[in-house]
C-alpha cells in the first residue's frame, strides 16, 4: 500500500500503543466478517473489516513505517507523521477511496484500501508485522471482495512486487489471478460475481 507521497524521514513522534483500541466497531460503520483456521494454537482466527476513522491515523502510520511494510511497498521510504496525517485525512474525505481496518481476534492489525475507478477498484493491503503468516491476509481480501460487490464493482485489481511471494500467494488464495508481470510488478485481477466470493 502506498501511504502518501511523502519522502521525509520521520521526526521523533511518540509511538502509540497499536493495541489500545477496542475493535468492536460499533460506531465505525459496516463490517465484513470471516473465519479460518490458522492461529498459532490452531484456533479459528476471526477476521473482520471496519471503516477507518480519523482516530486510526497514528496506528496506521506506525504499521506503514514498519520495516516489513516498507520493504514490500513501492515507496519504501519512512513517512513523516505530518505527511501521513495530511494524506490520511484527505483520503477519508474522498468519494473514490475507502479505507478499512483489518480486525483479527478483536485486535486491529492491518489496513485494506479500495481506490475506485469506474466499475473497478485497486486493492492495497498491509498487516502489522506481528500478524503475518496466520492467514489473515487472504481472509481480509475475501472480505474486501464482498465490499466490492456491495459497491456494484465488476472487478478488483492489485499490484505487488514480483519478488513479494507471500503477497502474491495471499492474493491467489483470495481468488485473484496474475494477469501481467512487467518491470518487476505483478498485476492481479479478481472478477466479482455474486455468490462466488
Amino acid at each position: 500500500m502506498k501511504a502518501g507521497a511523502g519522502r521525509r524521514r520521520s521526526p521523533g513522534v511518540p509511538r502509540a500503543d497499536s493495541r489500545r483500541r477496542a475493535a468492536s466497531g460499533a460506531s465505525a460503520g459496516p463490517r465484513s466478517r470471516g473465519a479460518r483456521r490458522g492461529g498459532p494454537d490452531g484456533r479459528r482466527v476471526r477476521v473482520a473489516l471496519r471503516a477507518a476513522t480519523a482516530d486510526d491515523c497514528r496506528m496506521i502510520w506506525e504499521w506503514r513505517n514498519e520495516e516489513t511494510t516498507r520493504g514490500a511497498s513501492f515507496d519504501s521510504s519512512e513517512i513523516a507523521y505530518e505527511t501521513h496525517e495530511a494524506w490520511f485525512r484527505a483520503s477519508l474525505a474522498r468519494r473514490d477511496r475507502k479505507i478499512f481496518v483489518v480486525v483479527a481476534e478483536a485486535e486491529p492489525c492491518g489496513v485494506v484500501r479500495l481506490d475506485r475507478s469506474g466499475r473497478r477498484a485497486e486493492v492495497s493491503i498491509f498487516l502489522a508485522r506481528a500478524r503475518h503468516g496466520v492467514g489473515i491476509g487472504p481472509r481480509a481480501l475475501r472480505a474486501i471482495a464482498r465490499v466490492g460487490i456491495r459497491e456494484h464493482l465488476d472487478a478488483l485489481t492489485a499490484r505487488t512486487k514480483s519478488g513479494n511471494y507471500p503477497s502474491r500467494a495471499a492474493f491467489r488464495s483470495a481468488g485473484f489471478t496474475e494477469a501481467v508481470e512487467e518491470g518487476g510488478v505483478v498485476t492481479m485481477v479478481k472478477p466479482l460475481r455474486l455468490g462466488r466470493n
